[in-house]
Order: structure tokens, then sequence, then C-alpha cells
């Protein structure tokens, strides 16, 4: 399973972000074809797990694969329905079968999901951290409030968890907090330039305090990024594809 892990680290769909040769070479690791991998699982439970990720980087269009791959998760969550843990991952591939648009159809489908694992264990990262994504727009982001105040005491240590309960707090025009857990985020990574030392700047500037945003904003310059590809990195497949918007070289 940890090569399974892996072969999903590599596979970022909310941002449109993937990388096919690195996913691979991480599963042939395991075993060379995906009926001996499947082998090696000792269960039913991790053979279906397997099955899933097989079918995300299989060959083919990637959206054709987004499907395959949600749809295998579904199969899973409903041969076992008590799996926090693939129904957390389930919601993340419904959030990612409209790319990187949008879309309350698929949006709110996949929020019904999180939602079930959040009110099972409200302690869930997943669960918190995939409802805010699901509600993360001015007119739901009132049914996110209570996924957003968990998700900071859930993961306090995770500088993404402390910023990504700001996508609801900034929906609703909470300042104060947009403000307060974009420091923490930028804290724990160092202040480089960046999404959250970006949030935190926006939320000053709602706030009024000029003075303070203008200091923040001298200060990020002199700070090293630390989310920085190195110039040798080999290029993401998504980014060789063409969106590199996303891609931070140094």
């Amino acid at each position: 399973m940890a090569y399974w892990g892996e072969a999903l680290t590599y596979n970022h769909p909310l941002w449109g972000e993937w990388d096919d040769a690195a996913a691979r070479a991480a599963l042939e690791r395991l075993a060379p074809t995906p009926a001996a991998r499947r082998a090696k699982a000792p269960t039913e439970r991790e053979r279906l797990y397997l099955d899933a990720v097989e079918a995300l980087w299989a060959p083919g269009p990637k959206p054709a694969r987004d499907t395959a791959y949600s749809e295998a998760l579904a199969e899973l969550v409903r041969a076992f329905p008590d799996d926090q843990e693939a129904k957390a991952f389930y919601a993340l591939s419904l959030l990612g079968l409209s790319g990187t648009t949008r879309t309350f159809a698929s949006y709110m489908r996949a929020a019904a999901v999180p939602a079930e694992v959040f009110r099972a264990n409200p302690t869930h990262p997943g669960g918190a951290h995939y409802l805010i994504h699901s509600f993360d727009d001015p007119i739901h982001a009132p049914l996110g409030l209570p996924a957003a105040r968990a998700y900071s005491r859930i993961a306090p240590d995770a500088a993404h968890a402390q910023h990504m309960t700001t996508h609801i707090f900034l929906a609703l025009g909470m300042w104060d907090e947009v403000v307060s857990q974009n420091e923490v985020a930028a804290g724990l990574t160092g202040w480089g330039p960046g999404h959250y030392t970006a949030w935190l700047e926006y939320g000053l500037l709602q706030q009024g305090r000029f003075a303070d945003a203008r200091a923040h904003l001298e200060r990020i310059p002199t700070t090293p990024a630390t989310t920085c590809f190195p110039a040798t990195a080999p290029l993401p497949s998504s980014a060789a594809s063409g969106n590199h918007s996303r891609w931070c070289w140094c």
C-alpha cells in the first residue's frame, strides 16, 4: 500500500497537475504489471484500492482516467461502506472530475461524501478538508464553516490545513480569521512568497491595515521561496502538457 500511496502523490486533481511517469515508476517498483501488483494485495479491500490507482495511471486521456478512477473508488465504497478513508478519496475524485473548473453540480455531489465522513468523525482531516473545497464559494461557504472551524484544530502543524480554513473565512468576509490563519500558515512555511502570504496580504488590506500590508509586502521579496523546484528538476507531465502557470522554478 505504500507504493499505492506514493503513486497517488503525483496526482493533484484540483490544481490540474499530475506526473504520469513518476506515478507509474512508483507502481512498477511494487511489481511490473497491474496483475502482478494486484496479486501482492492480501485482502479484497486492498485489491480494490489498487484497482483504483491502476485506473488512474492507465494509458489514455487524463479526463477518462479520472472518471475510471472515481468509478473504481465508488465500487470500493460500496463494498466497504464503513471505510472513511475510501470515502475521503472518493470525494476528492469527484471534485476532480470537472478539472480545474468549478461546477456546482459536481461539487455539491462531492460534498455529500465528506459530509458523511465529518459527521461520523469530526476529527477526520479528509472529511473537513474536502468539505471546505466543496463549499468554497460565497453561496455555499456558510455550509463549510463548521469544517473550517474544526480543520485548524485537527491539523495544527500543517500549513495547508491552517490556510484552507480561510477559503471559507474569505468568502464570508471574516477578515480577522483570514489574517490570523494565514499568519500561522506562512509562519509554518518560512514566510516565502506564495499562496499563504498573498492571502495574508489581501486580508490585511481588507482590514484597512495599510501600513502592516506594506510592511508585509516589503518583507516577502527578501525571503527565499520554500516551494520552488530546482531548475534541473524534470517537468511533471501536466506542466509538460502546457500547464506551466502553477510551477515555480528557481
